[in-house]
């Protein structure tokens, strides 16, 4: 059975830092959409934690990062996302870099699974670039999701 909509990040949340109130926010906003949403990130510890609601219709589960370097802990991170990955299914699966994208884009499994993937700072970048920042921001931003809503999935070449 398929699960609804996953959201990947290699990033610490909650916190008080930008990137993890703009995930926060994402995710508050897709689990009022959708329903729910299974939030995956960093945890603090050196094994995987059990899942909680971290806000309504928000599962949350922690993957290890550890390590002594960044590219030890993305490897951490990336192996045990690999596991967590092989264990479920997805409509669609959200991540934020290639630290969390390259154990779903390596899967065997992920055919039929609508990968987005979000730039971060691309929607303020865009914003500030264009005239009428407010509804380019907006048509941006749903433009991601567009397909997901409309029950279709594009094609990635």
């Amino acid at each position: 059975m398929r699960n609804g909509i996953a959201y990947v990040s290699f990033d610490s949340v909650p916190a008080p830092k930008g990137a993890a109130t703009h995930i926060q926010a994402f995710v508050l906003a897709l689990a009022r959409h959708f329903g729910s949403i299974e939030l995956v990130t960093v945890g603090a510890g050196s094994a995987e934690m059990p899942p909680v609601e971290r806000w309504p219709g928000v599962m949350h589960y922690e993957l290890p990062a550890m390590g002594k370097s960044l590219v030890d802990r993305v490897l951490c991170f990336q192996l045990f996302l690999r596991r967590w990955l092989e264990t479920r299914s997805f409509r669609a699966v959200h991540f934020r870099s290639t630290f969390e994208g390259m154990p779903l884009l390596r899967l065997q499994t992920c055919a039929g699974i609508t990968v987005i993937v979000g730039v971060p700072g691309a929607a303020q970048q865009l914003a500030y670039s264009c005239s009428r920042s407010c509804e380019r921001r907006r048509a941006f931003a749903s433009s991601r999701w567009d397909p997901l809503i409309r029950g279709h999935r594009p094609t990635i070449s």
